[in-house]
């Protein structure tokens, strides 16, 4: 197995993290705004076989990963390439995958997590300043974890202890164990 797949998978569990991360609920929370005024009018920013991605489609990803990641650096032209890249990934395998209960179940989970963190006058704010619906943050959050999922199956144990020890064994990575989570630092 490549390690782009399973950098992806670790990417989306960082980025869901960020959101569970944060306890209680964020009245005062900043949302970043998008620069989309190029953004939304071109009509293809990536091809790939089979599709395209278009403006209007990668700012409504940048947005929700804003009301996800409040510190989300969004107008950052790396941090844009390396979403981008998620995005087309993402709609190449998502034709493929079904929606499992397990996915339904995180994204409920998460839907939980986002109330609890953000009241409603906060979500609302989210929504108003990014431009994004409810509908817009179930579909993203639904789509990463059918990636998510996907990608488990794809790790065996083998692999993931493999991943693990080679790590371990680089002389550039530090690894804490805290209840049983490796932390890397």
């Amino acid at each position: 197995m490549s390690s782009t797949p399973l950098k992806l998978l670790l990417a989306v569990l960082t980025a869901f993290g960020f959101l569970t991360g944060c306890g209680g609920k964020h009245s005062n929370t900043m949302f970043p705004s998008v620069e989309i005024s190029q953004l939304s009018s071109a009509k293809e920013l990536a091809a790939y076989e089979g599709g395209k991605v278009t403006g209007a489609e990668f700012n409504r990803f940048l947005a929700v990963e804003g009301f996800l990641n409040p510190d989300a650096p969004l107008n950052d032209t790396s941090y844009r390439k390396e979403l981008l890249r998620r995005l087309v990934m993402q709609k190449i395998l998502i034709t493929h995958l079904k929606t499992s209960d397990k996915v339904q179940k995180q994204v409920e989970d998460m839907w939980k997590q986002i109330k609890h963190s953000y009241d409603k006058g906060t979500r609302k704010q989210g929504y108003e300043v990014l431009n994004i619906r409810s509908s817009d943050v179930t579909n993203q959050l639904t789509n990463q974890f059918k990636l998510e999922e996907y990608f488990r199956k794809q790790i065996t144990s083998d692999e993931l202890t493999a991943y693990y020890k080679r790590i371990e064994n680089d002389s550039n990575a530090r690894i804490f164990y805290a209840a049983g989570v490796p932390h890397f630092t």
